[in-house]
């Protein structure tokens, strides 16, 4: 199983990752021990010279988590029919131990990375870098928790053997059940719409004030992680059955087949870039000695922020879409 071809460009693509950021790790304690711009001297010029390359390598390192989170769910479900009682990722990720383990902790990594590029997108705006020294320092975080998701994926790619037998999304999305993911499943239709239609309308005006003023990007960064919860939980409430047409089926991993269109990209794709963009606007505010963008960086981020609202506007018509043209009709309770 380990040398499916998928699953050998992952685990090459974590290795290459894990190169990039341990290289530069020594760099990152150098700048974050040493960094001044007020200071001329040889070892500040030669950091400097030195954060361009290392931020490039980053980059490119962090790139590749997006890469490889969407590999990583399109393999699980993509291998759903080697395994028997599998019909989805869900039964992929079941069928060794650490699957969902390996899933979340990518989830985690692809959020950091993405908002790790956004602080280093806006502090190169600036003439001053006043954010290097907190990304640098950033990158101590990012580097063991990339160790972290590639150990966990290892260890559930080498334990995944074709003879198993495996369960699926019935038994885990199964309204009647005990576990949270039942409990989402049974949250009736007509309060969870209200939820996810508030949650996406005050998400979608805090990008808008950033839009417009560049101002509250942490409050952005707050209500893009509730929002990213609301919507999950929406998906697996009502938006599933409205796409399946059977009040019963909840499971927000067969939303990605060609059965289905593969709706569950169009969903889950501008709602996690959305979420990632919001959470680089608010963690570049955090990080800043102002609390707040950096002036120079402003106009960059009021655009990256409008980005956020057509990717919020683009959900909220797939969201619409789904719901209008499926011959289901849901009880209203």
């Amino acid at each position: 199983m380990i040398f499916q071809p998928a699953i050998l460009a992952l685990l090459f693509a974590d290795l290459v990752a894990i190169l990039l950021l341990g290289w530069t790790l020594v760099l990152a304690w150098r700048v974050v021990r040493h960094w001044d711009v007020n200071r001329s001297t040889a070892l500040q010029v030669r950091l400097e010279r030195q954060t361009v390359l290392a931020g490039a390598l980053v980059s490119f390192a962090c790139l590749t988590q997006g890469v490889s989170l969407l590999l990583l769910v399109h393999t699980a479900d993509a291998l759903s029919e080697l395994f028997t009682g599998a019909m989805c990722a869900v039964g992929t990720l079941n069928a060794a131990p650490g699957g969902f383990i390996a899933l979340d902790l990518r989830i985690g990594l692809f959020f950091l990375a993405a908002a790790w590029l956004v602080v280093h997108l806006l502090d190169g705006q600036c003439p001053d870098y006043p954010l290097t020294r907190a990304k640098f320092g950033l990158l101590l975080a990012v580097l063991p928790l990339a160790l972290l998701a590639a150990w966990w994926q290892g260890v559930y790619f080498l334990g995944l053997k074709s003879d198993v037998i495996t369960s699926c999304c019935g038994g885990l999305f199964d309204a009647r059940g005990e576990s949270f993911s039942s409990e989402l499943s049974g949250w009736p239709v007509r309060p969870a719409m209200w939820a996810v239609g508030i949650s996406w309308l005050t998400f979608t005006a805090a990008a808008g004030r950033v839009a417009l003023s560049g101002n509250g990007a942490r409050l952005l960064a707050l209500l893009a992680v509730i929002n990213l919860l609301v919507t999950e939980a929406g998906v697996v409430s009502f938006v599933s059955p409205y796409v399946y047409e059977h009040p019963n089926h909840h499971c927000p991993f067969c939303l990605l087949k060609v059965d289905y269109q593969a709706i569950g990209y169009g969903i889950h794709g501008p709602l996690f870039l959305a979420t990632a963009l919001s959470l680089g606007l608010g963690l570049t505010a955090h990080l800043n000695a102002t609390r707040d963008i950096p002036d120079p960086a402003r106009p960059l981020a009021r655009r990256l922020a409008h980005v956020v609202i057509r990717l919020s506007g683009l959900l909220a018509l797939v969201l619409v879409w789904v719901v209008q043209r499926s011959h289901l009709r849901l009880m209203m309770e």
